[in-house]
């Protein structure tokens, strides 16, 4: 160490300069109190530019050992002639240690600045020092370094620098204050005409005054293009940054960025008549985990609308879009896409509080898997995260990279299914990314990496689902037939390309979404109010969903879905799920697991000459409100506890009082039951039976038991 102030000057930060993926110019991220520092290696420098510097400064640098006796004796000459200092005589490896040391222009200071300039010439090169000089010189207003005052006083890189500007630039770190030619044009001209005559350089008065005054109309070059992320980067940043590492290349790409905000604004534009004011949207490569694409609201210099605030990381609810996470949760449980799940009026909790509703404010009865997520049912929802237990739910979702719910779990309830929780943007992009890459996770970059074709090839991270779930989620969600009963013939309609979509709308419709996966990337868009107003009227999350179709359309090259080798197709009733029979007028294919088949159909039936359609027995005040002719199906079944699954966990709903919430019980079968509840007779009956426990924490041991049968359950409330 040459002295003890010089690893603290070594280490001291530079500003960043963050560019996109193919190296334009995001963001010079300034440090602490506005200070812009940029470094720049000395082959970046034109020659003449370094030349002028030297002449300016210290002409001998190449031949003297840190100190210019030469230049001494001189500077003392003239220094007694004027009778005031005119000449310093500071070579750069001295003003170099005074800055480090950040001495007074005293004697002692002098002395000092003189040995440690000694101590720096033992220990690095010439072009090294140079190369730290140039970059630390102060040129007042807050910046340092040659390459940030060729950005401030002209607007220009150093490489565009012309001999006039340069001489003018090499005077100001002088007298900051008097030479800079945006506060004295003529006085800066006049200093920077005596260095060109010093220097030998064919220059005239009239054109340095030309130059001085240009710069008062020239803009500053300090970026600052996809704001929302560079914010978002700049808070990353690790401390110290410095030399080489001065330069980022984030893994964004400017034009797909504005293809974004194009196709979100164009929406805002349209929906406003709904008071919506605001979007934010994100892009993330499937391969690579690259952000190719964020835009954190549609005007960040909107203060109107709050445009600085980041919509890609604040919380909100995300109305639908957690449901395929539930499903793919489901099928993974047993349930195939054909499985009938329950459209109709349910209380969850007890018959006074969370009644569920659909988007189109029907009931449909009994309806698949497939048509239950496509069409996005509310009802089918509610009644699997019931079945699946709002526990396991959340922690499959924390697995995905929901973070935000790390501190909602106490206050969690089955209407999560439908977007009670809050989450980010930036989370459920990342999360639809497993559905596009075998059922792996993917880590998010925003650094531009060296290796990503390596990463191309390597799913890793953590493998959440079976690559068979995430292709039946995939045939599911680009199922444009099944969407019809929940968004009509309008709603979502073909891309022409491999793509997946779902979309969500919280209550008030003051968030609305939209995700589309293609196999090459995940784009996921929110509209809005940051203000949290309501909009007018409902518009549906279709708006969203247009700027989506648009992205993709834009940036899709035609890749394909893994082919779904694994997966069988069987002919099924529509309205069953089961197997066809010759009874069913209405068939469909559908796919399903290895080893994975339907029982046949059993809703069917033959009455002499005719064939009806028997429901179970849960249908009946469903068809009673739709005029629909019930006939019961004759129940077989064996005494079975169908809900909820056995292992669930529970939360009490801190929204609610814990008086008003339980766990509704269904028991199928004949004949009548017993409820024991921790070997304690709670309830006598006819099957079918749906009680409800009380929410009271604690393991519960439930059993029901109906002539010699026997079937039991455990769940666990908190």
């Amino acid at each position: 160490m040459p002295f003890p102030e010089w690893n603290n000057f070594l280490a001291k930060p530079f500003s960043t300069v963050l560019t996109d993926r193919n190296g334009i110019e995001l963001r010079v991220v300034p440090l602490d109190e506005g200070l812009k520092r940029i470094y720049s290696p000395l082959d970046e420098y034109p020659e003449y530019l370094v030349n002028i510097f030297l002449t300016a400064e210290d002409e001998r640098f190449y031949h003297h050992f840190g100190v210019d006796i030469r230049a001494v004796l001189r500077a003392a000459i003239q220094n007694r002639k004027a009778g005031y200092i005119v000449s310093g005589a500071s070579t750069v490896s001295m003003q170099l240690a005074g800055l480090a040391m950040q001495s007074d222009p005293t004697f002692n200071g002098k002395v000092r600045e003189t040995l440690g300039a000694l101590c720096l010439e033992t220990r690095y090169s010439k072009n090294e020092l140079l190369e730290l000089w140039l970059s630390s010189l102060p040129f007042g207003n807050n910046i340092e370094g040659l390459a940030a005052a060729s950005r401030d006083f002209f607007g220009i890189q150093l490489r565009d620098l012309t001999v006039e500007q340069s001489l003018l630039l090499a005077v100001i770190p002088r007298r900051p204050a008097t030479y800079d030619p945006r506060n004295n044009p003529n006085v800066a001209a006049e200093a920077a005409y005596n260095l060109s005559i010093e220097a030998g350089i064919d220059t005239t008065l009239d054109e340095l005054k030309k130059v001085a005054v240009s710069s008062l109309d020239a803009q500053p070059l300090w970026p600052f293009n996809a704001p929302h992320f560079v914010t978002w980067v700049s808070a990353m940043l690790p401390v110290g940054i410095n030399n080489e590492k001065s330069t980022i290349k984030t893994s964004i790409d400017l034009d797909t960025n504005r293809i974004l905000q194009a196709a979100i604004n164009s929406r805002i534009e349209q929906a406003e008549r709904y008071r919506i004011s605001n979007g934010a949207g994100i892009i993330i490569d499937i391969h690579t985990g690259d952000i190719l694409a964020y835009l954190g609201s549609s005007d960040f210099f909107d203060e109107s609308n709050s445009g600085q605030i980041d919509g890609v990381q604040i919380r909100r609810q995300p109305g639908s879009t957690l449901k395929p996470f539930l499903y793919s949760m489901a099928l993974e449980s047993g349930y195939s896409a054909s499985s009938i799940l329950p459209d109709i009026p349910m209380s969850f909790g007890n018959e006074e509080i969370y009644i569920p509703q659909n988007f189109n404010q029907r009931y449909n009865g009994p309806v698949r898997l497939r048509t239950a997520l496509s069409s996005s049912l509310n009802i089918p929802a509610v009644y699997l995260a019931e079945k699946m237990g709002v526990e396991n739910f959340t922690d499959l979702l924390l697995k995905l990279g929901f973070k935000s719910l790390e501190n909602q779990r106490g206050n969690l309830g089955v209407g999560m299914a439908v977007g009670n929780a809050e989450v980010t943007l930036f989370e459920l992009a990342q999360a639809y990314a497993v559905f596009a890459r075998g059922g792996f996770s993917v880590k998010i970059k925003w650094i531009l990496g060296d290796n990503r074709e390596d990463e191309k090839a390597d799913k890793g991270n953590v493998n959440i689902f079976e690559e068979t779930t995430v292709q039946l989620i995939q045939s599911i969600l680009s199922d444009n037939v099944n969407r019809i009963l929940g968004f009509g013939r309008q709603g979502l309609g073909t891309q022409g390309f491999d793509a997946m979509m779902k979309t969500g709308t919280s209550n008030q419709f003051n968030n609305i979404w939209a995700v589309g996966v293609t196999p090459e990337f995940v784009c996921a868009i929110w509209m809005g109010n940051f203000s949290g107003e309501t909009v007018i009227g409902t518009p549906g999350s279709g708006i969203p969903a247009d700027a989506v179709v648009e992205v993709m359309k834009q940036l899709q090259k035609g890749e394909r879905f893994a082919i779904a080798d694994n997966l069988h197709e069987v002919e099924i009733c529509s309205i069953s799920g089961g197997a066809a029979t010759s009874l069913c007028s209405s068939t469909m294919m559908e796919l399903y697991r290895p080893g994975e088949e339907p029982l046949p159909c059993t809703y069917h039936v033959r009455d002499g000459d005719t064939v009806q359609i028997t429901y179970p027995i849960e249908y009946r005040n469903w068809a009673d409100l739709y005029g629909i002719d019930f006939l019961p199906q004759r129940s077989e079944n064996k005494l079975n506890i169908i809900g909820p699954q056995d292992g669930a966990v529970f939360f009490y709903d801190g929204s609610m009082p814990e008086s008003a919430q339980g766990v509704p019980i269904d028991i199928e079968g004949r004949g009548s039951a017993v409820i024991y509840v921790n070997e304690k007779a709670v309830y006598r009956g006819e099957l079918p039976i749906r009680w409800f426990l009380p929410m009271q924490r604690g393991y519960y041991n439930i059993q029901a038991e109906s002539n010699s049968e026997y079937s039991s359950i455990s769940i666990e409330m908190k």
